[in-house]
């Protein structure tokens, strides 16, 4: 995982925001609530990726010293 999978996981989530606002305000509650399930997961991979570019860089650290 790098910059570019963190970048395309925040780009999704940008998408499905945007489409969960459109549904709730076409009052479509009930598809806008199904979408925040992948609202959720999607959050949740870009958490992963983050804690992984994380832990390779606080590797590259230690073996740099």
């Amino acid at each position: 995982m790098d910059i570019v999978d963190y970048a395309q996981h925040l780009m999704a989530l940008e998408r499905m925001l945007k489409e969960a606002h459109s549904l709730c305000l076409d009052k479509n509650y009930m598809d806008a609530g199904r979408l925040t399930y992948d609202i959720i997961d999607e959050a949740r991979k870009l958490s992963m990726c983050l804690h992984y570019m994380d832990a390779q860089e606080n590797s590259l650290k230690k073996i740099a010293n």
